[in-house]
């Protein structure tokens, strides 16, 4: 997630590649333990304070970073 938040609005992601990275995490934490095997995608996502996972999506990750540039841009 650190290259993601780094590199946003710097380099241009595919969506193709964000969505990549999020299916590649997924398959990642099964096999550390972190997460079942048919764990629900959906609850993987909602937040923590309502006893979820609060897992980022790296897309989402990515616009806020780019917004955040932007609004740092305008600002200056």
């Amino acid at each position: 997630m650190a290259i993601v938040r780094y590199s946003g609005g710097i380099l241009d992601w595919n969506k193709d590649e964000l969505q990549n990275m999020d299916r590649k995490t997924r398959k990642i934490m099964p096999m550390n333990g972190t997460l079942r095997p048919r764990a629900n995608v959906a609850r993987l996502y909602l937040a923590r304070n309502e006893n979820f996972r609060g897992l980022k999506m790296v897309e989402e990750v990515l616009r806020a970073e780019e917004h955040g540039l932007s609004d740092y841009i305008k600002d200056e």
